[in-house]
């Protein structure tokens, strides 16, 4: 049985390959698209919606204010610790107990949480890693 959905958003493409060591961001492309997609694969991706016959009733999903890009389970993003990178510590435990946990432990509110990802996402997108 087909699942057929289409998938509106702003597409997240590459006119050239990312991972070239000398990136052009000009080829990077965010345009509006959509997605088809059957039985959870993608079958094509066009700038018109619902011109193949088979996607009459498929169902329609509006993400047009999010970008949509390539990517799958395991790509969790974590806020990198850099002071406790940055530590000395007389044996791991000591490193762990006075350098890694405390700030670790700051992360719960949410003012640190916030200003740290501010940092981190700025860094990310300067860096692209």
């Amino acid at each position: 049985m087909d699942d057929r959905k289409i998938i509106k958003g702003r597409v997240l493409s590459f006119s050239e390959n990312p991972f070239n060591h000398h990136f052009n961001f000009n080829s990077l492309n965010i345009d509006n698209k959509y997605i088809y997609v059957n039985n959870d694969q993608i079958e094509f991706i066009d700038d018109t919606p619902g011109l193949d016959p088979e996607y009459e009733n498929a169902e329609r999903i509006d993400h047009s204010e999010h970008v949509i890009m390539a990517g799958g389970g395991g790509g969790p993003v974590h806020y990198p610790p850099n002071p406790p990178i940055a530590s000395w510590g007389k044996s791991p435990i000591d490193w762990f107990k006075n350098h890694t946990f405390p700030p670790g432990k700051r992360c719960g509110g949410p003012a640190y949480a916030a200003g740290n990802g501010t940092r981190y996402f700025v860094f990310f997108l300067r860096t692209g890693t």
